[in-house]
């Protein structure tokens, strides 16, 4: 499954930076442990939302 598909059922309004964004799904390939760290992530990433980045 592309990775653009499985993501989009996670379209909401996050704090991201797209280099980071890349970072931890190219390397991790894996939504839920982003979604574990967010809440740490969230404090020094820049705004950006998820659904433009897909």
């Amino acid at each position: 499954m592309e990775l653009q598909d499985r993501l989009f059922g996670f379209c909401l309004p996050l704090s991201l930076k797209f280099q980071e964004f890349s970072l931890i799904f190219e390397n991790k390939m894996n939504v839920a442990y982003f979604f574990k760290n967010y809440k740490k992530n969230l404090k020094k990433l820049d705004n950006l939302n998820i659904c433009d980045i897909i």
